[in-house]
């Protein structure tokens, strides 16, 4: 007598037949197909929508009197610092923070 199970699902078959893998060509397909959609983020709650729909890395680079008059144009309040400066952790859902030296946004640590 055999000590397999004679159960066909527990040796890596289905119910409607053998149990194949997907080929490597196959899965390599479907991965690409993933990442080829676009990810959507929902607008959290009180954000203008102008503003979410802005490209922060747009303001990189720019001085912080374009960068801020592009805030605010969308609805948005900037609230620039120093590189390694400290910043409060409360939530405002149209503050945009900047890191700004010498006049320019170095870098956009996001909305809130």
């Amino acid at each position: 007598m055999s000590n397999q199970p004679s159960d066909p699902t527990s040796r890596g078959a289905t119910p409607d037949g053998p149990h194949t893998e997907p080929s490597a060509e196959t899965r390599s397909e479907q991965s690409t197909e993933a990442l080829a959609q676009p990810i959507v983020q929902p607008t959290p709650p009180g954000v203008p929508l102008a503003l979410a729909e802005l490209d922060l890395t747009s303001l990189i680079g720019r001085t912080l009197a374009e960068a801020r008059a592009e805030v605010q144009a969308r609805g948005g309040v900037v609230r620039a610092v120093e590189p390694g400066g400290v910043i409060t952790l409360d939530y405002r859902p149209n503050r945009v923070t900047l890191t700004v030296a010498d006049d320019r946004v170095s870098a956009v640590t996001g909305i809130g």
